[in-house]
């Protein structure tokens, strides 16, 4: 397949960076908008969180089942598809009579929002061959900048229209992205080897299973823990693990994650990271305004320290991973964050706001620098033809650690928020969530993981695909292994054993 030119490469950048912001700006928007919500509808507020709940469980759903999809059947099309759900749902929810249809309408933007991220990861994948990092650099600052920003714009929607107000700013950033795709996005070729079906049994397990985990991680910060949501899990996972093991062209390929270590690292690093983040995106601004009886003003503009060196730095860690590969940054991002959470812990909650500006600074570039990192380490390991699917997976770890967030807060301000649950916090961060684990950026995961046509072949047949793995940059020694002592008298030649290093 041809490469786009430089012209329509940006362009093609510009649509998909309009695009993937949807999803955080409209998880994001809601918080500001749920008093609002409760007057019009007249419900109680522990009914509204079924609006962030709903919109969560379908994006962690959507994003792998969709660009699952988006790899079978092309990547443009569901790219339209999710911009025409996205604009629908956007319509008709400022309209819905009752709570219920309002739900469902933030269902259908979620699963539209979800459909864009790993379509058009996969389209700028394909398109970026070089400066790849560069690219997801500037997706990154599209993204936490609108999650950053979504709740001060959300504010400002409201007190100027209503809450309907947050659901029409959608319509100028499709339009823009719309706009760009007709003139940018390349036709789907079609792809040699790739499944022409999707296993729906597989896909309808996975979410249930997704469903009754993330129930269960929902249970934590609640009465108590849902036990039954957590059994039933884990039964719905192992018949999906059964039935992938089985069929010839499964949903996922659950042997990936035995088989390639290094991705599943990588998505195990990734909701960690998104613990520890949200954890401080959550927190901090609770601690702010019930602690500190700072004003929602005052509190936003202490937290521009978190959301803008991660926007920030993005750019610049792209063209550092670039040179430099995945795990220098992630190594950085892993001890600025111990850094930061050190200083909270040492200072407290009652340090000048200054000095916690300064902190969540810390905090907020070691974040703009993992993220990049992560999503380097992961396209490093992913066949092309599997960029959907992966980037869904990532997405569902981040929203996985997000829950997860909640949770640990429940834990910590349980009883009430205070400097001494702020300091627990960090010290539980500095001491459990430091560094990420990650692959090392020189190591592939295994002769046969790179070429899995070599599987079940013979060693020598084997070893004659070393130069190609040399010219992908993997260091691999071949060493002769001597006879053992008792055989040294009858001297035989060595057989070849392979080492990856």
């Amino acid at each position: 397949m041809p490469q786009p030119g430089t012209g329509a490469r940006r362009g093609l950048l510009a649509a998909v960076a309009f695009a993937v912001l949807l999803n955080p700006l409209n998880s994001s928007m809601i918080s500001v908008a749920l008093p609002h919500i409760e007057k019009d509808f007249g419900v109680p507020f522990s009914r509204l969180t079924w609006l962030i709940a709903t919109y969560y469980l379908a994006s962690a759903i959507a994003q792998p089942v969709m660009g699952r999809v988006s790899d079978l059947f092309g990547r443009r099309r569901l790219f339209y598809a999710g911009l025409v759900l996205v604009t629908v749902a956007s319509a008709l929810a400022p309209w819905a009579p009752s709570l219920v249809l309002l739900i469902a309408f933030r269902t259908i933007q979620a699963v539209g929002s979800s459909t864009l991220y790993p379509a058009g990861m996969a389209m700028v994948r394909d398109a970026f061959t070089t400066g790849q990092a560069q690219a997801l650099g500037i997706l990154a600052v599209f993204s936490s900048t609108s999650a950053a920003l979504g709740p001060s714009l959300g504010g400002f929607l409201v007190h100027l229209g209503g809450w309907p107000a947050i659901f029409t700013v959608n319509f100028p950033l499709i339009a823009v992205s719309l706009f760009l795709a007709l003139r940018s996005l390349p036709a789907d070729a079609p792809r040699a080897g790739a499944p022409s079906r999707l296993d729906l049994p597989g896909a309808a397990l996975f979410s249930m299973t997704v469903v009754t985990a993330l129930y269960f991680l929902f249970s934590l910060d609640g009465r108590g823990p849902a036990w039954w949501a957590a059994a039933a899990a884990i039964v719905l996972g192992w018949a999906f693990t059964r039935l992938e093991m089985r069929v010839d062209e499964p949903f996922m390929d659950v042997r990936v994650f035995r088989r390639d270590a290094p991705r599943t690292f990588v998505y195990l690093a990734w909701t960690l990271s998104n613990v520890a983040f949200y954890s401080i995106f959550f927190g901090m601004p609770t601690y702010l305004e019930t602690a500190r009886h700072l004003s929602p003003g005052a509190t936003g503009l202490v937290m521009l320290a978190l959301a803008a060196p991660s926007s920030l730095i993005s750019p610049v860690v792209g063209r550092w991973v670039d040179r430099a590969g995945h795990r220098p940054a992630l190594v950085g991002s892993g001890a600025t964050f111990l850094l930061g959470a050190a200083g909270l812990a040492a200072v407290g909650g009652s340090a000048p706001l200054w000095a916690l500006g300064a902190i969540l600074a810390l905090l907020g570039a070691s974040n703009g620098m993992n993220n990049l990192a992560l999503q380097a380490a992961l396209y490093r390991f992913v066949p092309l033809e599997e960029t959907g699917a992966a980037s869904g997976i990532f997405m569902t770890a981040r929203y996985t650690g997000t829950i997860l967030s909640s949770s640990l807060l429940g834990i910590v301000f349980g009883r009430a928020v205070s400097a001494g649950g702020l300091r627990e916090l960090s010290w539980r961060l500095a001491l459990g969530l430091p560094m990420s684990p990650c692959p090392r950026s020189g190591r592939a995961p295994s002769l046969t993981t790179a070429q899995p046509h070599l599987r079940g072949r013979s060693r020598e047949t084997q070893l004659h695909a070393l130069p190609r793995l040399r010219s992908r940059r993997r260091r691999v020694s071949v060493r002769r292994t001597p006879p053992p002592l008792w055989r040294r008298g009858r001297p035989r030649p060595a057989a070849p054993s392979l080492s990856l290093t």
